[in-house]
């Protein structure tokens, strides 16, 4: 199975975030925190996702005659190598920042500055280049300031790929 269709599944994508920042857990601990899901389900998922090799099992645990396994994602498979998963585990870094958030207690959105922005902008070469180095400069101008009592940490990203228009 390719790495698009193995990652569109919100079950497996739940299972990723997990490991992403739980590091190693059981198949009950990943279990425990996916609402409405049968046991057999996410078992299946967790199994598909160590099949194509992206997780493995990192300890088995002997627990009244069973086996336990201790599951964490495989660095080491080629996959997790490329720029292409450097990019989807960002993205479930962001996810998990996200879903802390709201997680947390009632939010106010609007007074904590929060947005997503998708801006497709057409540029040439030199342009893009000119608007990257304006990007840069601006995030340095307040790389300087370190955490304080009246500073609001803030995650900022920033996404650049070319636009494909799938509809032409």
């Amino acid at each position: 199975m390719n790495l698009e269709k193995l990652l569109m599944n919100p079950i497996r994508i739940m299972i990723m975030q997990y490991l992403t920042t739980h590091e190693t857990a059981t198949a009950s601990e990943i279990i425990s925190i996916i609402d409405n899901v049968s046991r057999a389900t996410v078992y299946n998922h967790i199994k598909i996702l160590e099949e194509n090799g992206l997780l493995c099992v990192v300890k088995e645990n002997q627990i009244r005659g069973t086996i336990e396994k201790v599951f964490s994602l495989n660095k080491s498979n080629k996959n997790f190598n490329t720029e292409y998963t450097s990019i989807i585990n960002c993205l479930i870094y962001l996810m998990v920042d996200f879903q802390n958030y709201f997680e947390d207690k009632p939010r106010d959105i609007k007074s904590d500055m929060l947005f997503v922005d998708r801006t497709i902008l057409f540029l040439d070469k030199p342009e893009f280049e000119n608007f990257f180095q304006e990007y840069t400069d601006l995030c340095k101008r307040y790389f300087k300031f370190s955490s304080a009592e009246n500073r609001t940490g803030r995650t900022i990203s920033l996404i650049s790929s070319p636009f494909v228009d799938n509809e032409n």
